[in-house]
């Protein structure tokens, strides 16, 4: 009935998407005990895949995940991806400094998938540790197809930032 209305119901809850604090789980009731607009099943869901839920990235804290855009899996730079920042992350990059993708024609480029293309080791390119300066002076995606000096720039202005309810 609510789509004849041009009323989109994403989630099919019955709660029309303008209405729904969480749009694409079913949530019928809208709860949300935190009260922070966020129906409080989407509160842990992980929606862009970095490893930190969407409450942690609209969160208050960045050293907690927060600040973040929970839609852009490329603002928390977690290369070993266990939801923390840290002394391994900082090693596996520091392990690939100065190698790069072969300007693209390599197996393993920066248009590769990072979460799903198998990581080739130390040594060796990989796009889940190439971030780009981007014009506003964040670093972002899409990669650069190169590892070096701007990328463990990106890692340290992260270094012990976590999700996932990390210390």
């Amino acid at each position: 009935r609510l789509h004849g209305l041009g009323v989109g119901d994403s989630a099919g809850d019955a709660v029309p998407d303008t209405a729904d604090n969480c749009v694409l789980t079913p949530n019928p009731g809208q709860e949300d005990y935190d009260a922070n607009g966020l129906g409080d099943i989407c509160d842990y869901i992980d929606s862009d895949g970095d490893g930190c839920s969407n409450i942690e990235e609209l969160g208050p804290d960045p050293r907690r995940g927060g600040q973040r855009d929970p839609n852009n899996p490329w603002d928390f730079f977690d290369p070993t991806m266990n939801g923390s920042v840290g002394f391994a992350d900082l090693l596996l990059l520091a392990q690939r400094m100065h190698t790069n993708d072969n300007y693209g024609q390599a197996s393993i480029n920066r248009y590769s998938d990072p979460f799903t293309t198998p990581d080739p080791g130390p040594g060796r390119y990989h796009p889940r540790f190439d971030r780009s300066r981007g014009p506003s002076g964040s670093f972002t995606w899409p990669p650069n197809g190169s590892i070096g000096f701007v990328d463990l720039l990106a890692l340290i202005v992260q270094m012990h930032h976590t999700c996932a309810g990390g210390p």
